[in-house]
Formats: structure tokens, C-alpha cells, sequence
């Protein structure tokens, strides 16, 4: 039997995964505005109004802190919260782990995906692998991370007691009883 090809993840649930991050990188970034902007004005009182240097400073801030999240959650565990709702996690090509260079690769492959009206995010439709641009730049994977896709086995019973899944049928418990097509838990048969 051949081997089955990596579950590659799809692209809706990787845009799903998407929007769930962006949605708490901007819960965050705008808690964390508010919180400072209050702080200031208590700091500092009087009028006070944005200039120029302010609002590039909140920019390059803000740039920094959604780099960081991405590249940061890529690099140390493989998977954004987002990713890990939607049960994705990311590899490298070959099914090594992501660094922080080959994160930092994605990150900015994911801006040059986006510019030409996102078209480079549009290549994972019809890629075998599911690679966006992003992914090709960096030499990434997106896969389903269930435990068949990464290799484990079912856990081993304790000492001395048979495996679970040996002894007793998919759904039944031990000691439950079947009637008329129903598992039932022990002792509740009915009169």
C-alpha cells in the first residue's frame, strides 16, 4: 500500500484561521491603545493632538507587534491560535520545524502575496501542496495536525490491562449491553 500523501490543510480553513488571528491581534493592539492613550492623558495634561511623528511611531509599533505574533507563534510552536483552533500546524517542506528565519521568510512572503490584490494567496488553489507564495518563499507546509497526521500511536494502557479498544466494540463500555441496537450503560436495562 502506498504511503498517504500529508493531510495539506485547505484554504478556507486557512483563511478561517486567518481572520480568527487578525481578529486578536487587533483586540490587542486596540486594547493596548486605549490603555495608553489613557495613561497619557494622565501624564500629560492638556490638549493634546496627533502629529506626524506619533502616528509613524504607532505604525511602526503596531508593524512590529503583528511581525512578532505571527513569526513569533510560527517559529516557537508551529501554530498561531488561530491556526490551533482550526487544528492546523506548520512545517517546513521536508516536515521539520519552522525557525525563526523561515518564519520571518513567510511573514514577509505573505506581504508580497498580498499586494497584487492578495492573487499570491490565490496560488494555494491550485497548487497539489496547497502552497500560497508565502509558503514557496519560505519552504513551508500548512498541514492538518491531527495525531494520524503526526505519526502517533494511541496511547498504551496501564500495566497488566488489556488495550480498550481490544476487548470492547467502538462505543461500548465495560459492562454496557446492547438492546435493540442501543448501548446502554450498566444496570440501566429497562424492566
Amino acid at each position: 500500500m502506498a504511503p498517504r500523501p500529508p493531510p495539506y490543510a485547505g484554504v478556507v480553513t486557512r483563511a478561517v484561521a486567518l481572520v480568527i488571528d487578525v481578529v486578536i491581534v487587533d483586540a490587542i493592539a486596540l486594547t493596548a491603545s486605549v490603555v495608553g492613550g489613557l495613561v497619557l492623558s494622565t501624564l500629560i495634561p492638556g490638549k493634546q493632538s496627533l502629529d506626524v511623528p506619533t502616528v509613524v511611531a504607532g505604525t511602526a509599533a503596531w508593524l512590529v507587534f503583528v511581525g512578532g505574533y505571527f513569526a513569533g507563534f510560527w517559529a516557537l510552536v508551529a501554530r498561531t491560535p488561530g491556526m490551533r483552533l482550526m487544528g492546523l500546524e506548520l512545517v517546513t517542506a521536508d516536515g521539520g520545524k519552522v525557525g525563526l528565519a523561515r518564519a520571518l521568510a513567510r511573514l514577509g512572503g505573505m506581504v508580497l502575496a498580498a499586494i497584487p490584490f492578495g492573487a499570491g494567496f490565490l496560488l494555494s488553489l491550485v497548487d497539489d501542496r496547497r502552497q500560497g507564495l508565502h509558503d514557496k518563499i519560505a519552504g513551508t507546509l500548512v498541514l492538518y495536525a491531527s495525531p494520524r497526521a503526526r505519526g502517533a500511536e494511541p496511547a498504551a494502557p496501564l500495566a497488566g490491562e488489556p488495550p480498550a479498544y481490544a476487548t470492547h466494540p467502538v462505543g461500548h463500555e465495560r459492562g454496557a449491553e446492547t438492546v435493540e441496537g442501543t448501548v446502554l450503560p450498566p444496570g440501566a436495562r429497562p424492566a
